[in-house]
C-alpha cells in the first residue's frame, strides 16, 4: 500500500530513490530511470538521457483517459525479476483505474540491452477510433509517449514509404529536424544514433504491426493503436521495443532476432530458388514485359526463352511471370489468377512441362468482380468495397486451394505485389483490429502448406515487420521498378531492415547489356490513352516515366523530395526531379508537370508549377513497331550493367536478368554463379555503412531517401571461422578513406585489402584507414579483404575466384583447413574448372591455379611448403 498513489499525488522522494536503486543497474547500456510522476521515466543509453516518457493515454468508449490529466489513476504497482523467450529481465508493472478499461502497462528491461514496453488490455474495448479524417495516421491509445531532451547529440534514420520504407526514408538531427521523421500509416522503425560514440538505438512496434502507429509530435513520438481502429479484442498487448547496440549492423541484427522470437519465426538464410539460383525475369523493366517475341504469344515466348538458355548453357533455373499472364477485372485488379487463353493457350501446366523451369509468379490487389468471392458466384469469403474498387479474401481455404493448384504449374515463389494499395485503399483494413494481420497470416499459411515461398512487393514498413510472424515470407522488394527508377540499385539502406528479419532484399530485374531496344514502354515519350485494356499494365491517361526536368517555359524542376511530395502522394513514383503525373490532383489535369518554385515550409498553394514539354509517343516521335513517319524516340539505356549485377548478387536478393535474348551479356551473367546456376552469394549481404549513414544525417538534405555523397556498403563471408569482407564504393564523394568501424567491418589483426586488379595493401586496422578514392557518377569499385594464414615461413591470403563478382563464397569454398598445409575444399558442378587465386606476402605475388572438379563436383586446392619453397596442387 505504501507505493500506491494517485496520478496527481506528489511522491515522497525516498520512495522514488528506492525504486531507482531497484530498476537501474550499471551493467545495462540501455536502462530506465523512473521519475516522481506516474508513467514518467527516462530512457538512458550509456547513462545519458535520450528519451523521456511523459504520459499514458487511452481512448475508449469515445472518451480520452490520460495520466497527465488525472483521469487514469494508478491502482497497483509490482516489480519483479524473471525471464521469457527473450531472456532475463526486470519488470515494472502498473495496473490502472478506471477498472473497466482493463488496463495495465509494463516495462521489461532485459540484460541484453533492450527494453520492451507494453500497454495491456485484458478485456475488449469499443469506441476506440478517434474522429479525424487523418485518423489512420494518428494514435488513439498511446504508450509509450516519448519526448526528447533538449539536447541529445543524436541523429536519426526514419524508414517511410513503400518498398520497405525505401521511397521516403529520411535522416537528420534528432535535436533540430524532428519534423522529418516518418510516422503514421506509411511510417516505420526509427533509429537514433551517434556512430562516433558507438551508440545505436532502434525503436519499433513489437507486435500487432498492422494496427500500430508512431505519431510524430512537436517534441517527440507517440507509439500505440492506429487512430482509425474501432475496437480492441480482449487479452491484447500493444508492445514497443527499444534495442541498443554499439554497431549499426549489430543493432539491426539484434532487433531482428527479437522480432522473430516474438513472432515465433526461425531466422535462417534465404533458401528459395530465387536466392539460390540464376533466374530470368519478365516484370517491369524487363524486355519481355507485356512484349512477346514478334509473331508469337507468351507461351511460345517462354518456351523460346527456355530453349535459348539451354542452347547457350546459361544455367537459368526459374522464370518470372508478371501481371501479363492473368485475368484482370475492375480497376485492373486480379479477376482470375490463372492464365488468359491467348497468353498460354495450352495452359500453365503444359508450359511448365515444356520448360521444366520453376516459376516466380506475380499477383496484385483483388478486383471487386473476382471470380472467387461468394458475392460473385465463387466459393470463398471476401470483403468487397465497391466504392474503393478493392476486395480482400478472408477465407483461409482460399489461399490453400489457390497455392495447391498453382503448384501443378511450377509455382515456387509467389510475389504479392501492390501491397500498399491493397491495404491503404480499403476502409476495413484501417478499422478492423485483426483484418490486415489475418490477410497476411492466411496467405502465409496457405503458401507453407504447398511449400511455396512469398516475396512481398510495394510493401509498407508495417507489412515487412508483419513478416516476422510468417514463415513463408522469405523475400521482399527493396526499391522502385528497374529502368523506371534511376535509384533502383540503391538498396543498402533498406537492406539493413530486411536482412535483419531473414528476408532476401531483391533489387528487381536488370539488363546485362546497355541497350534493349524494342519494348514500347522504355522510350522517353509520353503515352496518351484512355484505354482500360486488361492487356496493359495500367490505365493512366497520361503516362511518363522518364526524367525530363524542364517545364514548357524552360523552368527547372524542383526535386519532389525537397517538397516532400513523395510522402504526400505516395502512389505516383515521384522520384528526383523528373516530370510526373498526379491524376486526381489539382495539378495539370493528370498531365506530367513539376514545381519550379516553392518550399516545404510554405503553403502548397503558393508554389509555382507548369506542365512539361514532353514529346508524345507516335505524335512527336515514334517507337519501334509503329508505322508512322516520325523520328525515333530516345530509348532508355542502362549505364552500368556491372553495377546492377553486383548489387543484385551481393545484396542477397537474387540475380534476375531480363534482356532481349540476342543481347544478353553472357560473360557478366556467368560471373554471378557457378556453372550449375548456383549463385555465389555472401552470408552477410551488403548493407549501408556507418560512414554513409553519418554522412546522410550530417551533410545531406534530410528529405533525401538516398545519400547525396554516394553509396558505401559492406558485407562479409565467413568460412571456417575466417572473415572475408566485401565493400562496395559507388559514386563516392563523401570521403577518401575511412576506418574499419565506419565501414562496418571488424578485425583486430592485419588483413589484406585487394581488388580484381593488382591493387593490394596490407591494412593494420588499429592504425590505418582504408583508402576509398573519390568517384564520378556511375563509377564504382569493389574492395575485398582477406585474413592471413601462416604456413611455416610464408603468410598466405586467399583471394578466391577473381573472374567472378563474389570472390569468396560458401557456395564455392566449403572449408579452409590449416595445419602443415592449407587445404581449400571447393564445390561446384562435375568437371567445372575453377580459377582460384591466393597471395603470398613474402613474395609479393598473386598465384593462380585452375582446378577441375571431380565427377561429384568436389575438389581440393592444397598449398604446402617444403625447404622454404611453396607448392600447390589441385
Amino acid at each position: 500500500n505504501y507505493l500506491k498513489y494517485r496520478c496527481k499525488t506528489m511522491m515522497m522522494i525516498e520512495v522514488w530513490m528506492f525504486l531507482t536503486v531497484i530498476l537501474v543497474t550499471e551493467a545495462n547500456n540501455l536502462d530506465i530511470l523512473y521519475r516522481e510522476a506516474p508513467a514518467s521515466y527516462s530512457i538512458l543509453a550509456g547513462g545519458e538521457e535520450v528519451l523521456v516518457n511523459t504520459d499514458l493515454s487511452v481512448f475508449a468508449n469515445l472518451t480520452h483517459f490520460t495520466c497527465s490529466d488525472g483521469s487514469l489513476v494508478q491502482l497497483e504497482e509490482t516489480i519483479t525479476n524473471s525471464s521469457d523467450k527473450h531472456g532475463k529481465y526486470r519488470e515494472h508493472r502498473v495496473v490502472w483505474d478506471p477498472v473497466d478499461l482493463c488496463l495495465s502497462t509494463s516495462e521489461r528491461i532485459y540484460d541484453d540491452d533492450f527494453i520492451i514496453t507494453s500497454m495491456n488490455f485484458s478485456c475488449s474495448l469499443s469506441g476506440t477510433a478517434i474522429t479525424s479524417k487523418n485518423a489512420k495516421n494518428l494514435v488513439s491509445s498511446s504508450y509509450p509517449v516519448f519526448k526528447k531532451p533538449e539536447k541529445t547529440g543524436l541523429s536519426f534514420l526514419s524508414f517511410g514509404g513503400f518498398m520497405s520504407g525505401w521511397a521516403a526514408a529520411t535522416t537528420g538531427s534528432l535535436d533540430t529536424e524532428l519534423e522529418l521523421v516518418r510516422g503514421g500509416e506509411l511510417g516505420g522503425p526509427i533509429l537514433f544514433f551517434n556512430a562516433h560514440i558507438h551508440t545505436y538505438i532502434l525503436v519499433s512496434p513489437l507486435n500487432n504491426f498492422m494496427v500500430s502507429n508512431m505519431e510524430v509530435e512537436a517534441e517527440g513520438f507517440r507509439f500505440g493503436l492506429m487512430g482509425s481502429v474501432e475496437g480492441v479484442p480482449g487479452d491484447t498487448q500493444m508492445k514497443t521495443v527499444l534495442v541498443w547496440a554499439d554497431s549499426l549492423r549489430g543493432v539491426f541484427e539484434k532487433w531482428g532476432r527479437i522480432l522473430l522470437a516474438e513472432g515465433g519465426k526461425e531466422f535462417r538464410a534465404p533458401d528459395d530458388v530465387v536466392s539460390n539460383y540464376l533466374g530470368y525475369w519478365n516484370d517491369n523493366g524487363a524486355f519481355y514485359y507485356y512484349n512477346t517475341i514478334p509473331q508469337t504469344n507468351y507461351e511460345e515466348t517462354i518456351v523460346n526463352i527456355s530453349k535459348h538458355m539451354k542452347e547457350r548453357s546459361l544455367p537459368v533455373k526459374y522464370i518470372n511471370y508478371d501481371s501479363w499472364f492473368y485475368f484482370k477485372g475492375n480497376d485492373l485488379g486480379t479477376k482470375n489468377w490463372t492464365a488468359m487463353e491467348d497468353v498460354f493457350p495450352s495452359g500453365l501446366p503444359a508450359v511448365y512441362n515444356r520448360t521444366t523451369l520453376k516459376v516466380v509468379a506475380h499477383n496484385r490487389y483483388w478486383a471487386t468482380d473476382n471470380v472467387y468471392a461468394r458475392e460473385n458466384g465463387g466459393n470463398y469469403n471476401f470483403i468487397i468495397e465497391q466504392n474503393n474498387k478493392r476486395a480482400l479474401p478472408t477465407d483461409p481455404e482460399f489461399w490453400k486451394d489457390l497455392f495447391q493448384e498453382a503448384k501443378s504449374w511450377g509455382l515456387d515463389v509467389y510475389e504479392q505485389d501492390w501491397q500498399d494499395r491493397q491495404f491503404m485503399q480499403m476502409n476495413r483494413t484501417h478499422t478492423d483490429f485483426s483484418l490486415g494481420r489475418d490477410w497476411l497470416l492466411q496467405m502465409g499459411e496457405g503458401a507453407s502448406l504447398s511449400n511455396i515461398t512469398i516475396q512481398y512487393c510495394m510493401s509498407m514498413p508495417r507489412e515487412v515487420l508483419q513478416s516476422s510472424e510468417i514463415d513463408a515470407v522469405r523475400r521482399v522488394r527493396s526499391s522502385g521498378d528497374y529502368i523506371l527508377s534511376k535509384d533502383n540499385w540503391k538498396i543498402g539502406l533498406t537492406g539493413l531492415l530486411t536482412s535483419s528479419l531473414g528476408l532476401a532484399s531483391f533489387k528487381n530485374v536488370f539488363w546485362s547489356s546497355s541497350t534493349n531496344p524494342g519494348n514500347k514502354f522504355y522510350y522517353n515519350c509520353m503515352e496518351v490513352s484512355n484505354s482500360s485494356d486488361p492487356n496493359e499494365p495500367w490505365n493512366l491517361q497520361y503516362r511518363y516515366t522518364g526524367y525530363y526536368n524542364k517545364t514548357k517555359s524552360g523552368h527547372t524542376c524542383i526535386s519532389w523530395y525537397k517538397l516532400n511530395m513523395n510522402w504526400i502522394f505516395p502512389f505516383n513514383d515521384l522520384e528526383r526531379d523528373g516530370c510526373r503525373s498526379i491524376p486526381g490532383s489539382e495539378f495539370a489535369n493528370g498531365k506530367p508537370f513539376c514545381f519550379y518554385s516553392g518550399s516545404s515550409d510554405q503553403p502548397i498553394h503558393t508554389w509555382m508549377w507548369e506542365e512539361c514539354d514532353i514529346p508524345i509517343c507516335e505524335v512527336d516521335c515514334k517507337r519501334p513497331g509503329f508505322d508512322v513517319n516520325l523520328p525515333l524516340c530516345d530509348e532508355y539505356t542502362e549505364p552500368n550493367p556491372n553495377l546492377q549485377a553486383t548489387v543484385s548478387l551481393l545484396s542477397g536478393g537474387g540475380v534476375g536478368f531480363g534482356d532481349q535474348l540476342a543481347l544478353i551479356d553472357e560473360e557478366l551473367v556467368r560471373s554471378t554463379c557457378r556453372s550449375d546456376g548456383t549463385l555465389l552469394r555472401i552470408s552477410k549481404p551488403l548493407v549501408l555503412t556507418p560512414l554513409q549513414l553519418t554522412h546522410m544525417a550530417n551533410s545531406c538534405p534530410g528529405y533525401l531517401p538516398h545519400s547525396c555523397g554516394g553509396e558505401i556498403w559492406s558485407g562479409s563471408e565467413i568460412i571456417s571461422g575466417m572473415t572475408f569482407n566485401v565493400i562496395l564504393v559507388a559514386e563516392n564523394r563523401m570521403s577518401t578513406s575511412a576506418s574499419v568501424e565506419m565501414l562496418g567491418i571488424f578485425s583486430e589483426k592485419p588483413f589484406l585489402l585487394y581488388t580484381e586488379q593488382e591493387d593490394i595493401k596490407l591494412i593494420s586496422p588499429n592504425h590505418e584507414e582504408i583508402p576509398l578514392g573519390l568517384q564520378k557518377e556511375g563509377e564504382f569499385t569493389m574492395l575485398y579483404t582477406s585474413p592471413g594464414i601462416n604456413l611455416a615461413n610464408h603468410t598466405i591470403y586467399i583471394l578466391g575466384e577473381l573472374n567472378k563478382i563474389s570472390f569468396v563464397s560458401k557456395q564455392r569454398i566449403a572449408s579452409i583447413e590449416q595445419g602443415d598445409s592449407i587445404t581449400v575444399s571447393l564445390v561446384g558442378s562435375p568437371g567445372e574448372n575453377v580459377s582460384f587465386s591466393f597471395f603470398v606476402l613474402e613474395k609479393d605475388e598473386r598465384i593462380e591455379s585452375v582446378c577441375e572438379l571431380d565427377a561429384t563436383g568436389n575438389g581440393k586446392l592444397v598449398i604446402l611448403e617444403a625447404e622454404f619453397q611453396l607448392f600447390w596442387l589441385c
